[in-house]
């Protein structure tokens, strides 16, 4: 074919057809542009076909992370409410004229529980790390979804941790040293005989240690309960954004 062309331009200029040899000449140029301009598009169709079936994986994959998340926090909010329950009652029967036992075996859950939940992030950390939050067309997703996992992170960097080393390093310790606790039927295994005493409501009614822990756990687990609702609201708008996006 380039020969071809080639053999005509070489003709038309022996012959000395000057202006046939630049309108051909231009032709040529013209049908060279366009020939690339099909192979651009071509191309750009190739290359928009592949992101889309790409955006349409990051969606899915998104959608069943965030399902998984919303099955998780529910969960975590069962286990919270179920303490928040314990917790009231212990703190009714500290205003009671009585000395019973209290629920040895249910001590660990009321003073020494925590809640984390370990959320799905592979997908958004993926998109983050390669760059292809671009591929995300419906720029309202990605925003809630950022929005979504930071409040995730600030709430783990937050209360859970604040929760979890008060459970370990303050009440815990405390408990187990005075106090005996059972853990799943089983009082916990010392190494000493030890006087601990039970922990009933006379006990932990004259504790002030106990009694001011008590507050801190309904207030902070409280505060827990609330970021995980509003934690889950967010996760069932973004589904609701997503579902709507994927099947479009």
């Amino acid at each position: 074919m380039i020969k071809f062309f080639r053999r005509i331009r070489q003709r038309l200029l022996l012959e000395n057809k000057i202006g046939k040899y630049l309108f051909y000449a231009v032709g040529e140029v013209v049908l060279v542009v366009i020939g690339i301009l099909i192979a651009l598009s071509i191309n750009n169709w190739n290359e928009n076909r592949k992101n889309a079936a790409l955006e349409s994986y990051y969606l899915n994959s998104l959608k069943s992370n965030i399902i998984q998340d919303t099955t998780n926090y529910g969960i975590r909010l069962r286990d919270i409410n179920r303490t928040l329950t314990e917790l009231d009652s212990a703190a009714i029967k500290l205003n009671l004229d009585s000395n019973e036992e209290l629920w040895t075996d249910k001590v660990p859950r009321i003073f020494m529980s925590t809640f984390n939940v370990n959320s799905e992030t592979s997908v958004i950390e993926d998109l983050k790390s390669t760059g292809n939050l671009s591929l995300i067309s419906n720029k309202k997703i990605i925003d809630s979804v950022l929005v979504y996992y930071k409040g995730i992170d600030e709430t783990k960097v937050g209360i859970n941790n604040s929760l979890q080393t008060y459970a370990r390093e303050t009440i815990g310790p405390y408990l187990m040293m005075k106090y005996e606790v059972t853990f799943n039927g089983q009082t916990e295994f010392s190494s000493q005989k030890t006087n601990k005493s039970i922990l009933t409501t006379t006990a932990l009614r004259e504790d002030l240690f106990l009694t001011n822990a008590l507050g801190y756990r309904k207030s902070i687990i409280t505060g827990l309960r609330f970021n995980y609702l509003v934690t889950i609201n967010r996760a069932s708008q973004i589904l609701d954004l997503l579902n709507s996006e994927i099947d479009q």
